[in-house]
């Protein structure tokens, strides 16, 4: 399983846990179909998805943001 970040422009950020980018991809498009996901910070209403960890199988604190 891994830890990916969402960021809309201009609006909604969160977290996904997937197996893959593409699952995240998917999992996020079934809340947000009017969004498109890219590559890099674009237009008004796009998302960049980023991977931000693998998730540990065992419970385990992990620092995120400052």
């Amino acid at each position: 399983m891994r830890l990916y970040t969402y960021d809309i422009t201009e609006g909604d950020k969160g977290i996904i846990f997937a197996n893959s980018y593409e699952e995240a991809v998917g999992l996020f498009k079934a809340d947000y179909p009017e969004i498109e996901v890219v590559e890099a910070y674009d237009d008004f209403h796009t998302c960049v998805i980023e991977e931000f960890n693998f998730v540990p199988t065992k419970p385990k604190l992990m620092f995120m943001f400052d």
